[in-house]
């Protein structure tokens, strides 16, 4: 497996641990565009494993609209025009947006992947973040960057 794939899919777990989401009994969903090796290295490490005592579901995603049962949405490096139709939606939803877009948090999202090469480090748009109605612990975000506010 891509040792890059792996760090990501970890960091995608790592913010569905340590933010705080609405009452649910559903599972949780990982949402991303088509991306083979990232989805299986997500399947791999979700396999029996319980966040916040839910499950972990992966859905590949192809429109917006797949996108508004999600918990969390990986868009990856998309295009701008891309971004603000995948974003645009979920404005003021409870999904947590994460991509590697260098105008991420311009469009909307709330978790920029500036470089996951080595180690992931990543900033959190607090006012995109805080539209989303969805609060990620102060403990991770110490570990990151923050813009807005």
């Amino acid at each position: 497996p891509n040792r890059r794939n792996e760090r990501l899919a970890a960091f995608l777990l790592t913010l569905l641990r340590f933010t705080e989401w609405p009452p649910k009994t559903a599972p949780h969903t990982i949402g991303l565009l088509p991306n083979a090796g990232l989805e299986s290295c997500l399947i791999v490490l979700c396999a029996g494993r319980l966040i916040q005592n839910r499950s972990v579901r992966i859905r590949s995603i192809r429109s917006p609209a797949d996108a508004l049962d999600c918990d969390l949405l990986f868009l990856g490096p998309l295009d701008n025009r891309h971004l603000d139709v995948f974003i645009y939606p979920l404005t003021e939803k409870p999904v947590l947006t994460v991509g590697e877009s260098a105008s991420f948090h311009t469009h909307g999202g709330a978790v920029h992947i500036l470089s996951a090469d080595e180690t992931i480090r990543f900033s959190v748009h607090l006012d995109n973040l805080a539209r989303s109605g969805l609060r990620i612990s102060s403990k991770l975000i110490r570990h990151g960057a923050t813009a807005g506010r």
